[in-house]
């Protein structure tokens, strides 16, 4: 058998292993900076973007005309204009999209407002749109 040798590598003979050895290191340490670096950044992106998704959206129904808002939604879905979803599902999409959450608990608030005069106005003003629909679409 053969003896157990350690194999060394001899430096050169001017003494810049040692040098090229740091170097390696050095650049090595930089390469893993950079990429923490960009890593955080794209964290910190996620992280706002993740906080904007979070956020309630406005309401975007102007104050006291929640319930004129909720006898539109409900006559739509009361003449057959929605459809592939329920009353309350559709209720409640539209509470989602126009931030304002209340709208998804239509019923208190069609029952108030169905007894004002309001209500009759905005039905009466919603037939008339219906039948300019219809006459638009039956002249076309």
């Amino acid at each position: 058998m053969q003896a157990q040798s350690e194999h060394i590598t001899p430096l050169p003979a001017n003494g810049s292993g040692m040098s090229e050895v740091i170097g390696g290191f050095s650049q090595t340490m930089n390469g893993i900076y950079k990429q923490y670096a960009a890593l955080e950044a794209e964290n910190r992106e996620l992280r706002t973007q993740l906080r904007a998704l979070q956020q309630e959206q406005p309401n975007i129904v102007a104050q006291n005309k929640q319930n004129e808002w909720i006898a539109v939604l409900y006559v739509l879905c009361e003449k057959g204009f929605v459809t592939g979803c329920t009353k309350k599902e559709f209720m409640q999409r539209m509470a989602k999209a126009l931030g304002c959450p209340g709208i998804a608990d239509y019923n208190r608030h069609l029952y108030i407002f169905k007894g004002t005069e309001k209500f009759g106005n905005i039905l009466d003003e919603i037939k008339e749109i219906i039948q300019e629909v219809n006459n638009d679409n039956k002249n076309n």
